[in-house]
């Protein structure tokens, strides 16, 4: 099983970047945040970073953006919140840096016996919850829709997002992400974001609502990889 997953895993990327190289500039991702900030990976140090970014639409279609909820398993591993993808370079020879996994401390080995219940209850609540809707077949989308930015966006419109947080340690209350940078002292970093839309899930995967949007509208869903026309400089604190 697993390996048919990176089976076609590895076929969604090929499709993903072949889109890439055709598509024009229909889609455009900014980074609007002027510097971000981190300690090095090895500290147990808190910096929440409010990461400001626009996509904007110049084209005449209306889009729909379907992120992938992990793009790490068809790309890289990264930092990585709510279909963004964040890759970080080290600015003197533009190596990209190495990416390890944290657990928050809410969950794993550390986990209290009261928050696995709590835990345990809320997957349970929600798997009774998507059958009572029906929607048990979309339960991709019910489960991950908090943790990605989905949306519309219609010709000549800016939609702008904001989204907390620490590129180098964990968050207790941010648990739907496990990748983060290992930075090292002494060394100057930059970062660009990435924002990855498929089309070729929507019709097993969305909701009966958005697919009537989609079809009601002429609604064209975005499939491409859609990188961040700038980049910004990260600072490692001492």
């Amino acid at each position: 099983m697993k390996k048919i997953t990176l089976i076609l895993a590895s076929i969604s990327f090929a499709i993903l970047i072949s889109c890439k190289k055709n598509k024009t500039n229909d889609i455009e991702l900014e980074i609007l945040s002027k510097k971000l900030y981190a300690y090095t990976f090895d500290l147990k140090k808190d910096t929440i970073n409010l990461l400001c970014f626009k996509v904007s639409n110049n084209s005449k279609l209306i889009y729909y953006i379907n992120p992938i909820v992990d793009m790490n398993s068809l790309i890289s591993k990264s930092v990585y919140k709510n279909g963004i993808e964040m890759r970080i370079f080290n600015q003197r020879n533009n190596k990209e840096v190495v990416y390890k996994d944290k657990l928050p401390p809410n969950l794993g080995h550390n986990m209290s016996f009261d928050d696995s219940i709590f835990h345990y209850r809320e997957s349970m609540l929600l798997n009774l919850d998507i059958e009572r809707l029906h929607a048990t077949d979309k339960f991709r989308y019910y489960s991950t829709k908090n943790y990605r930015n989905s949306f519309f966006i219609h010709p000549n419109e800016d939609v702008y997002f904001e989204i907390y947080l620490n590129i180098t340690d964990t968050l207790c209350y941010d648990t739907d992400r496990i990748g983060y940078a290992d930075l090292k002292k002494g060394n100057e970093y930059y970062s660009k974001l990435y924002l990855a839309s498929d089309s070729t899930t929507v019709k097993s995967e969305l909701p009966r609502h958005i697919l009537k949007t989609i079809e009601a509208n002429h609604v064209k869903v975005y499939h491409g990889i859609i990188e961040s026309k700038n980049r910004i400089p990260i600072k490692v604190l001492e």
